[in-house]
């Protein structure tokens, strides 16, 4: 990655455009929730698989090391999978990120994995209503 692309000041740089401009961070927000509400609807499967590979690897970054029953990527992937289905899990985050990462599972997990079997919606047929 080039030297003026720093993620940190990239993220620095989107935080202080949308504190001075709300209406900005508004339509941010818009385009990233439909964003993700087309990545579901378009594969739903997709969509579960993508979230508990990439949550557990996440989850087992912010804690490995730090929390004794996050030893393995197969622990992370327990976490995961649990907090997606039944929003909780007998391994509890003790990170900051860990934590903001089950809130998330937590949170939306349960939508997501109700809709799995969901088939794949086609954008051309598809019908407003």
């Amino acid at each position: 990655m080039p030297a003026d692309r720093n993620p940190r000041s990239l993220a620095a740089l989107a935080l202080l455009v949308a504190a001075t401009s709300p209406d900005l961070a508004k339509e941010a927000l818009t385009h990233a929730k439909t964003w993700l509400r087309t990545a579901v609807a378009r594969d739903p499967i997709d969509a579960a698989l993508t979230t508990v590979l990439v949550g557990a690897y996440l989850f087992y970054e912010a804690e490995r090391g730090k929390n004794p029953k996050v030893n393995s990527y197969y622990d992370a992937l327990v976490f995961v999978s649990t907090n997606l289905s039944v929003g909780y899990c007998d391994i509890f985050a003790r990170t900051d990120a860990g934590k903001a990462i089950g809130t998330a599972l937590m949170t939306f997990g349960p939508a997501l994995a109700t809709n799995i079997f969901d088939p794949p919606s086609n954008p051309t047929t598809r019908q407003e209503g």
